[in-house]
């Protein structure tokens, strides 16, 4: 009798199961074929962006916060729109455990693969890629200065390099990548990323060598771009592979950890003040 009612309650939770699988791959079709329309409207406004030439002025350049000795903050920059993704010549950068693509317009780290981590089984030679900016499965990095009184490079100006390759040397610790821009002003600006062994920590540092005659102030912002792509899990659930998370995440000394899905961030910006 035991063995029995032990036999219903399984067979009750693989129903549960296999109904919470069905409501996760129909929500995942949804948002799939709401992100086919979105990806439609962007290749129509890639044409737009392309044909005048950057010529237009956009927000995505996030705003810089205003000291208390500044009553007013002129942002610099020649902003364009995110969905724009237009390239320049690429630093390709090779460590031990990475290899990293970054793109001379805006200095974004467009692709990243982890060289020690295969794709799959059956091509263990092909390296995982982490970062990406082909298709519609974005995932990339930016950064940018934001000036007052200054012209300062964002995620949109095009930086000039000499370095096309970079291998770390095996007799070295770390190695570098360096992009140059030059303002009006005549203000040089250094954007550095620097790589280490054995590590996928990854510095990115400004430097600023300020010849004009006006005061620099500034801050640096960091973004992530990433789209939604659904996910197909699996009809067996458990037994087979679910859809992983990939939502946002953020943790305050006050709040911890919380997950913010892509919903959320439809709905709103986040705008969260931490000393953190």
């Amino acid at each position: 009798m035991d063995f029995q009612r032990l036999l219903l309650f399984g067979a009750l939770g693989m129903v549960l199961l296999l109904i919470w699988q069905a409501w996760i791959d129909h929500n995942n079709i949804a948002n799939q074929e709401y992100i086919e329309d979105q990806n439609h409207s962007i290749s129509d406004n890639q044409k737009d962006v392309f044909a005048t030439k950057q010529s237009q002025m956009h927000d995505d350049v996030p705003s810089a916060p205003v000291s208390k000795s500044e009553s007013k903050t002129n942002l610099s920059g020649d902003a364009n729109q995110v969905n724009s993704l237009i390239s320049g010549k690429r630093i390709v950068v090779e460590t031990d455990l990475v290899r990293a693509e970054i793109d001379t317009v805006g200095g974004d780290i467009r692709r990243l693969g982890l060289l020690t981590y295969p794709v799959s089984l059956e091509d263990p030679y092909e390296p995982f890629v982490l970062l990406n900016d082909f298709g519609s499965d974005l995932f990339f990095m930016q950064s940018g200065l934001l000036a007052s009184n200054h012209d300062a490079p964002n995620h949109h100006t095009l930086f000039q390099s000499s370095e096309i390759d970079v291998q770390m040397d095996p007799s070295s610790d770390k190695v570098s990548a360096e992009l140059n821009w030059v303002s009006a002003k005549g203000v040089k600006y250094t954007k550095i990323y620097t790589f280490y062994r054995n590590s996928y920590y990854i510095d990115v540092d400004f430097l600023v060598d300020n010849q004009s005659l006006d005061k620099w102030s500034g801050f640096q912002y960091q973004q992530i771009v990433r789209t939604k792509v659904a996910e197909k899990g699996s009809a067996l659930g458990f037994l087979g592979r679910l859809p992983s998370y990939k939502g946002a995440a953020i943790f305050t000394p006050d709040d911890k950890y919380q997950k913010i899905d892509f919903e959320e961030m439809y709905d709103a910006k986040l705008a969260r003040a931490t000393d953190s």
